[in-house]
């Protein structure tokens, strides 16, 4: 009756039956609701825009302003677009589903995602070219760092120790090295911090999935102690910056947050600049 696209799809059935026998089958009533936590973005109503013009532009498809309507909390699908420049917000997971890279264009993009596999092709060409071995990628700590996968709660703890020592070897006015060795101790537990911080408000406040991404992301650098490039393994792990802008939002911290991290940019890539390892 109802198509897959229907706000109405999932919606259970229900029967009535008449005094006289005949028997009714009905949908239940509709509560609308969004999951907690649900990552949105917003988009800005034009000037003279109708509802089905929005829907279109947003999700791709005139007929899915009731997504619109649930996640801005609104009965009236025309109070969307009464007032230009109103802000409405739009559910990135719907954006995905249903908008530009759905349908056809997503088999468009198809082939240029396939162009990410020429990368590990590459590098496993090399390898064969130089060792012999396309598959050398699998033994390369062992053979060039020497590093070992560990238990994560051990490399927390030479993560700590690290950084004591760094901080011991500062106050005893030891010489910074090119390499900015304690200075790196000391900033690696406050990533880790970061990231340990970062999954648990993700498993609060986003869908399971981005919490399971953002867990086995950290875990990868924390077997292999002593953490370090656990900043740059940080940096790639979207659900952890989505989580910060939820909560930086909610409190009203995204200009500090900003400044923060703008004032950050600009240390680390001097340090980059002078040939000083950002690790």
């Amino acid at each position: 009756m109802f198509s897959a696209t229907s706000r109405y799809a999932l919606i259970p059935d229900a029967t009535y039956t008449a005094p006289d026998g005949t028997v009714i089958t009905y949908k239940q009533r509709r509560f609308p609701s969004v999951p907690r936590g649900t990552p949105v973005g917003q988009v800005v109503v034009r000037p003279g825009e109708r509802l089905d013009l929005l829907s279109t532009r947003t999700l791709r498809d005139p007929l899915q302003f009731w997504r619109l309507c649930d996640l801005n909390d609104v009965m009236d699908p025309f109070e969307l677009v009464d007032e230009p420049g109103r802000q409405v917000l739009v559910p990135l997971a719907v954006l995905f589903l249903w908008g530009p890279r759905a349908g056809p264009r997503r088999w468009r993009d198809a082939p240029w995602l396939g162009l990410a596999l020429l990368g590990p092709l590459t590098v496993c060409a090399f390898f064969a070219a130089r060792y012999g071995h396309a598959d050398a990628y699998l033994a390369a700590q062992q053979r060039w760092w020497h590093h070992r996968l560990a238990d994560p709660a051990s490399t927390l703890v030479r993560t700590a120790r690290d950084a004591a020592l760094g901080v011991r070897q500062i106050r005893e006015g030891a010489a910074v090295s090119a390499t900015r060795a304690p200075v790196d101790a000391i900033l690696r537990p406050a990533f880790v911090a970061f990231g340990l911080i970062g999954v648990v408000g993700c498993a609060r406040r986003l869908p399971p999935a981005y919490a399971a991404y953002a867990a086995v992301s950290i875990t990868l650098p924390l077997m292999s102690p002593p953490a370090i490039g656990v900043a740059r393994y940080l940096a790639v792990v979207f659900p952890l910056f989505m989580w910060l802008a939820v909560v930086t939002d909610r409190h009203g911290l995204q200009e500090h947050v900003v400044r923060f991290s703008g004032a950050l940019l600009a240390l680390f890539t001097a340090v980059f600049a002078t040939w000083r390892g950002v690790a």
